[in-house]
């Protein structure tokens, strides 16, 4: 008869080490796939709307500029108008640069805590 050898304390311990270290691992992956994967869906979601809003912006903005040049018996002072608007919301914006970068920041870091 063979002897059988008993595995040692140490190797046990060891062994089972060696599995809860892959079973981490594995989970560590698996949670990591699951936050990745949850980043880029709202990246595609967000680009999407973004899109969205996009042509909204530009179609109701030609729209208003037709509107004001049939209101004014003028195209290019319907246009001129629009135009205008546009310049005085991108100088509001620049004046306001900061406090709206703060606002944003602080938006996105509850959208993500």
């Amino acid at each position: 008869m063979e002897a059988v050898k008993e595995p040692s304390s140490g190797d046990s311990i060891l062994d089972e080490l060696k599995a809860y270290t892959e079973i981490k691992l594995r989970l560590l992956k698996y949670q990591s796939i699951d936050k990745g994967s949850t980043v880029i869906a709202d990246i595609i979601y967000d680009m999407v709307l973004g899109v969205c809003l996009l042509f909204i912006l530009v179609f109701s903005t030609v729209a208003l500029a037709y509107y004001l040049a049939w209101q004014l018996s003028s195209e290019w002072a319907g246009f001129g108008c629009v135009a205008v608007l546009y310049i005085l919301l991108t100088l509001l914006l620049a004046f306001f640069k900061k406090s709206i970068e703060k606002l944003i920041v602080n938006l996105i870091i509850r959208k993500n805590a």
